[in-house]
């Protein structure tokens, strides 16, 4: 008996996924549950545990190959010696038919060929495996009956004229989501620029007094939560006949990976003391650069930061993650002159801060509310800390 083992659905939001590494090899055992594969989804690389018992007969994606929910991942098998009709047995997975021993396969040569320009006849899984290899078919010798092409004959022909880079889960989500953001959500930006010296002689006072190291980006999402607080609008999502105000608020933390970028969540962070909020944030960044966040620690955020100021960016506008309404744009804290009230010039130490709103449920008006307030807890830290 073989079963054919699909790309499984790891969280909500994945539609297709990458091998990242088979932790078993071909002719291994594998037990029921026994961690079978590590794939990479839109936001993180997990392991899945085989929902079978076996053998691993035959590995049909490499790592670093993509396919969507349900392809054929691997086969599996109670025979560790078992012949397979691969190409029978994968040609009806890909064609969602039911699966059976591989004796009593049998697929019409009309219903699982398709003819490419040059005559050649092919099955469906090697016309899959050639799109995503980049393979023309048009190239390829078949070695099946009537010289059909089968997937056999794709992993010794490679034919490319060019170079490209893998386009990883995480990017395809990210650009699908970020032209879904831009055309649905229209977009508005406002930016106030605060004086931060207070904030950053808080800061200090904090390490030097407690010695305890916090950042000075921990202190900033601490004046967003109470800011929030103050303006539950800002806090809120888009439904198609409501607005939802949400009660809780699930910060989200923009952090830069490789190949892209995640939004871990600290859920319930105003009920989160200012030491307490930075270990959390510390925390997750590190899991989300190691890859080790779970499904629950990257969805479900009511509101997002992103910083860009420690790579000297001095302003910058960012586009809303959706269902949220809004999303802060931090830049660089910089030593800048300013006019003061008697004529002079002094010394600020300042940053800007572009707030980017659904104008659907974010007035104007309630905005520049929401950044006054969190400006003035910038100036007059604390008032949000105390």
């Amino acid at each position: 008996m073989a079963t054919v083992i699909g790309m499984p659905k790891l969280s909500d939001t994945m539609e297709d996924g990458t091998v990242a590494n088979w932790l078993k090899t071909i002719g291994d055992y594998v037990d029921e549950g026994e961690a079978l594969v590590e794939i990479e989804t839109d936001k993180a690389t997990m392991e899945y545990q085989s929902p079978e018992e076996g053998y691993l007969l035959h590995i049909v994606l490499q790592t670093g190959e993509t396919a969507n929910l349900n392809d054929p991942l691997a086969v599996l098998g109670d025979n560790k010696d078992e012949q397979l009709d691969l190409d029978t047995l994968l040609d009806k997975k890909v064609a969602n038919q039911p699966v059976s021993t591989v004796e009593q396969m049998v697929v019409s040569e009309q219903s699982a060929t398709t003819v490419n320009t040059t005559g050649q006849r092919s099955s469906p899984l090697a016309r899959k495996l050639a799109a995503q290899r980049g393979i023309d078919l048009n190239e390829v010798q078949g070695s099946g009956p009537h010289g059909r092409i089968v997937a056999r004959d794709l992993e010794v022909k490679g034919v490319s004229d060019k170079t490209t880079g893998r386009l990883s889960g995480m990017r395809r989500t990210i650009a699908k989501r970020l032209v879904q953001a831009t055309q649905q959500i229209p977009h508005y930006y406002l930016k106030r620029s605060a004086n931060l010296e207070q904030l950053a002689n808080s800061r200090q006072q904090i390490v030097d007094s407690l010695q305890q190291k916090i950042s000075l980006n921990s202190i900033i999402a601490f004046m967003c939560i109470k800011a929030l607080q103050q303006h539950p609008r800002i806090n809120s999502s888009w439904a198609e006949n409501s607005i939802i105000e949400h009660r809780q608020i699930n910060l989200a933390i923009a952090v830069a990976i490789d190949d892209g970028l995640i939004t871990p969540v600290v859920a319930n962070s105003e009920t989160l003391d200012l030491f307490t909020l930075d270990s959390a944030i510390k925390g997750l960044a590190q899991k989300a650069r190691h890859g080790q966040l779970t499904p629950d620690e990257y969805t479900g955020g009511t509101f997002t930061i992103s910083n860009l100021g420690m790579y000297g960016i001095e302003e910058f506008t960012a586009i809303i993650n959706p269902p949220q309404a809004a999303i802060l744009a931090i830049g660089a804290a910089i030593p800048t002159p300013v006019v003061a009230d008697d004529g002079t010039i002094v010394r600020q130490l300042r940053a800007s801060f572009t707030l980017s709103s659904d104008h659907r449920l974010i007035d104007g008006a309630v905005g520049a509310q929401f950044l006054a307030t969190l400006v003035n807890y910038f100036e007059y830290p604390l008032t949000a800390i105390v």
